[in-house]
Formats: structure tokens, C-alpha cells, sequence
């Protein structure tokens, strides 16, 4: 009964929202602090990361944190079918963690520069 409970308070709207706001703020902070720390202009105006991803100064990198609340809602939209899973229980935030590091990191499609 609580899981039922829980489960009518999870609104796919809130969650969205949320994963939105979130990941978007996120994705921009982490966006700055690699870009500062990492000296990502001369990075990537140089081979072979140059071969591999567009100068920092492209429009389109530029309006990189623009496109981020569609991935949010994405993730929203992934989240929401685990949400008794990942919402309900007291380490559901490690089984989110484990999940995105599982999927997103360590065993993406293709090698990342």
C-alpha cells in the first residue's frame, strides 16, 4: 500500500520539471568548470581532437546548455517507469548513480576523446 501510495506522488510532469532543472543547471556548471579547468580551446582546436569535435567558439557548441532540457525530459522519461526503484527505497540515489555511471560511462557506444 505505501508503494502505491509513493507511486501516485510521483507525477511524470514533476519528475520531468525536475530532471529538466536539474540536469540542465548541472550540465552547464560541469560544462564551465571543464572548460576552465580542462583548457578545452586549445584542446579541441588541436589534432586529433580537432578530427573529432567542434571548435568551443562553433555556434552550435555554443547553444550546447540551450539543447539540455530536452535531454532532461529524456531522462525524465527513463526515470519515470523506475521510480519505485530509484524514489521509493532510502538508496534508490545509489541505483540512480550505479545506472547512469553503468549506462552513460562505462559502457557507451562508441570511444569518447
Amino acid at each position: 500500500m505505501a508503494d502505491e501510495a509513493h507511486e501516485e506522488r510521483i507525477r511524470l510532469p514533476t519528475l520531468a520539471l525536475k530532471t529538466v532543472i536539474v540536469h540542465t543547471i548541472t550540465y552547464f556548471v560541469a560544462g564551465v568548470l571543464a572548460y576552465t579547468l580542462g583548457s578545452y580551446e586549445t584542446v579541441f582546436s588541436k589534432p586529433p581532437v580537432s578530427y573529432l569535435m567542434r571548435p568551443v567558439s562553433d555556434p552550435w557548441v555554443m547553444a550546447g546548455p540551450l539543447f539540455q532540457p530536452v535531454r532532461g525530459l529524456i531522462f525524465a522519461l527513463a526515470f519515470y517507469p523506475l521510480r519505485n526503484v530509484v524514489f521509493a527505497g532510502a538508496r534508490g540515489w545509489l541505483i540512480l548513480w550505479w545506472l547512469l555511471l553503468a549506462l552513460g560511462v562505462l559502457s557507451t557506444f562508441g570511444p569518447a576523446p
